[in-house]
């Protein structure tokens, strides 16, 4: 038996993993084989020697070239690595970490399909290997969970995951580190399935657990990071805002993952209302973003949306469009869920110009692309469906129109249940649908449901709280009802005072009298 003992030392490569919704899936994991693992040889000792020194400079050689950048040189040499030690040698610890970087190589690439068939390599050769199969288990597992999640196979991907998970705990090295990568990745697949509750119970357990000098701080900032946008899904505002707040305690204002963590305090502030302090933080995140990330990163084209939706709030649509163009360009064919919400967002805009069959285009876009992601419930999918449905509405379509506003009510009722205010402006313009196809009883049903979610969750959206009142007072005047035409022509008039547009008052004091003539004519 013949012990070969390496001197090569492994080159880890940093690379940006602050991203939101989106994690960067082919950066390096823990290696420390090539610096300690046994070999046994299995030929003669001077060729296996000539072997070891030839199959040591090629791993250095493709370590080297990984960290430069040089893929295809890496892989190359990797390549004859592989063919030196399956020559010479029984399987090793050696050739899964080898193939593990090649895994990486093919994702950096984008060959996905490549990158997965590499893993299952990997997985087929650990059962001949004599030593720590199951450390190797978790790390390959947790990888295929990483790859499934990113194609949108998100069963599979759960699947591999928690195989990894049963192999960590039968391993004698139970490496923690190991633990907090795989709690995290737990917490993204469930986003990603819109099963929020699951991915909070991950979240809580990675912050029980996982307090180590071991595992990376800014593992942790980014859980917080997460779970900060799940709160936010949820519309937990507080919550959301304290899981931001106390990512960004740990961080400071000078990190990468400092942007996203002050991008989210600016969503928050955003869906409250408080637009003047939202664009103070995603000011500031731009900012840091600009400084750290890649003019190609995902969460720099999540900062530029984010701004792109807050200066639609303030009315000054070219800006938006200019933030939400400037998003595109980064996620454009990509395929990713970025590259759907960034397409709907646009198309919301150009749905305000009333550019509907340009807007239908980037919709269409959007869905095939959400869809192919996660074919199931996710929240989404309803921006989607209900923008498609004003499209169609715009278009006379009502058929079509009250399906996918169906489709998006529906969907975000199976996420946050019935009544919830996610789900108010679809029911509402479900109602205004059937109105305008005069089917006035559904007409009736979905306007007075959207009222209820009003009045239960104090909805203060005076914009689409005249658009409500306004139907439902012409809805019960067309069924003679003027007692209820009244009490909502009265409720439009006081949305219509605070919003200060004096057109709609003084249509809506017509109105009034045009109800109480018909009333007094009627007794």
């Amino acid at each position: 038996m013949f012990l070969v003992k390496r001197l090569l030392k492994p080159i880890l490569v940093q690379g940006t993993r602050f991203q939101l919704r989106s994690f960067n899936y082919f950066k390096p994991v823990y290696f420390s084989h090539f610096s300690n693992q046994k070999i046994e040889l299995n030929n003669e000792e001077s060729k296996s020697g000539d072997a070891r020194r030839d199959f040591v400079t090629f791993v250095q050689t493709g370590l080297i070239k990984f960290s430069e950048g040089d893929l295809d040189s890496s892989f190359k040499a990797f390549q004859e690595a592989l063919r030196i030690h399956n020559e010479t040698w029984a399987p090793t610890v050696d050739v899964i970490e080898i193939l593990v970087y090649q895994y990486m190589i093919y994702g950096r690439k984008g060959q996905i399909q490549e990158a997965l068939s590499t893993l299952e390599t990997a997985e087929s050769i650990i059962p001949s290997i004599q030593e720590n199969q199951h450390e190797l288990l978790t790390k390959v597992k947790q990888l295929q969970g990483e790859i499934l999640l990113k194609l949108g196979r998100v069963d599979e991907a759960l699947k591999a995951l928690h195989d990894g998970l049963i192999n960590l705990e039968k391993s004698t090295a139970k490496d923690i580190r190991y633990r907090a990568v795989l709690y995290m990745r737990f917490i993204e697949a469930y986003k990603v399935k819109g099963n929020f509750k699951e991915a909070l119970v991950w979240g809580k357990k990675f912050l029980a657990e996982i307090n180590s000098p071991q595992v990376d701080p800014t593992r942790t900032m980014e859980v917080y990071q997460m779970l900060g946008t799940i709160y936010f899904k949820l519309r937990d505002f507080e919550k959301a805002q304290e899981s931001y707040q106390k990512g960004l305690e740990l961080a400071g204002e000078k990190l990468p993952i400092s942007a996203l963590l002050i991008q989210g305090l600016g969503s928050v502030a955003q869906a409250q209302g408080k637009f003047n302090e939202a664009q103070t933080h995603l000011e500031k995140a731009l900012k840091l973003a600009q400084i750290h990330f890649s003019p190609k990163s995902i969460g720099l084209a999540v900062i530029y949306n984010e701004l792109g939706i807050l200066k639609k709030h303030l009315g000054k649509l070219t800006q938006a469009i200019d933030y939400h163009k400037k998003a595109l360009e980064i996620v454009e064919g990509k395929g990713t869920v970025e590259e759907a919400n960034t397409l709907n967002n646009l198309a919301s805009l150009l749905l305000d110009q009333r550019k509907h069959q340009e807007a239908r285009g980037y919709l269409e876009r959007s869905l095939e692309i959400n869809q192919k992601i996660n074919p199931e419930v996710n929240l989404e999918l309803s921006s989607i469906y209900m923008n498609l449905g004003s499209v169609c509405r715009y278009e006379n379509d009502f058929q079509n129109a009250i399906k996918y506003y169906k489709m998006s009510m529906e969907n975000t009722e199976k996420i946050f249940g019935e009544d919830h205010p996610e789900g108010f402006i679809a029911t509402k313009n479900l109602g205004i649908t059937y109105q305008f196809a005069l089917d006035l009883t559904n007409a009736k049903e979905y306007l007075l449901k959207s009222a209820r979610i009003a009045d239960k969750h104090n909805i203060n959206d005076i914009y689409q709280l005249i658009d409500l009142y306004g139907c439902l007072t012409r809805l019960h005047f067309d069924l003679k009802d003027y007692d209820e035409a009244l009490k909502y022509c009265t409720k439009a008039q006081e949305c219509a005072k605070s919003y200060g547009d004096p057109n709609w008052i003084k249509n809506f004091e017509l109105f009034q009298k045009m109800i109480e003539d018909q009333k007094a004519g009627k007794s």
